[in-house]
């Protein structure tokens, strides 16, 4: 969790990290020179970035939770699943409530809630357990595959959204940290409590 603080602590100093801008500056000069000549661009990258919002993930979080639990007869993946997503919408919300960052393109009527970004945290997060369920047992070079799999699929996402001007640069790089984060720790504690305990002299001589 240490860079996702450390980055919240740049934002919450720096909102208007010159890098930002940069990035900003550039994708507004290319939005005007390309959507113009391609008009189904835009309506694309929407489209692309929808993959990473809560009403396509959690459909598909429940599911595979459901499904991966019963086939395994363990509650491991649904507690792996749940638990990733549930941690990470915690701190998205409360990071967003507290910062009040706007936007790039700020909508009328709604408050600042860029950073961190909610789409790249929340697919980190569920494509991540998936794919740490599916490669448990695989071979390692199906586990690679299977994480870098995710990691395009997540950057394409985060690309879609800086586009689109949802968000800065720095919202999506704190939405990916944050993710791996809330991940790393919801699987490390159901990986201890899934884990056989050795049983002590006493008990086996028993």
């Amino acid at each position: 969790m240490g860079p996702f603080v450390l980055q919240t602590a740049i934002v919450a100093r720096w909102p208007g990290f010159f890098l930002d801008a940069m990035v900003d500056d550039l994708i507004a000069w290319l939005r005007a020179s390309i959507e113009p000549r391609v008009p189904g661009l835009r309506g694309a990258a929407g489209f692309v970035a929808r993959l990473g919002a809560r009403e396509v993930l959690v459909p598909l979080l429940l599911a595979s939770a459901l499904v991966i639990g019963w086939r395994r007869r363990s509650l491991a993946p649904a507690t792996l699943l749940v638990g990733s997503y549930l941690l990470v919408a915690a701190v998205t919300s409360l990071t967003k409530a507290g910062l009040a960052r706007p936007q790039p393109l700020p909508l009328p009527g709604v408050p600042g809630r860029a950073f961190p970004s909610g789409h790249a945290a929340q697919a980190v997060v569920v494509l991540g357990a998936l794919a740490l369920l599916a490669a448990a047992g695989r071979c390692p070079e199906w586990r690679r595959r299977a994480f870098a799999g995710v990691a395009a699929l997540v950057a394409v996402v985060s690309v879609a959204l800086l586009w689109r001007q949802a968000h800065w640069l720095t919202d999506m790089v704190g939405g990916v940290t944050l993710g791996l984060a809330c991940l790393t720790t919801v699987s490390a504690l159901v990986a201890a409590a899934v884990e056989p305990r050795p049983r002590s002299p006493i008990s086996s001589r028993r």
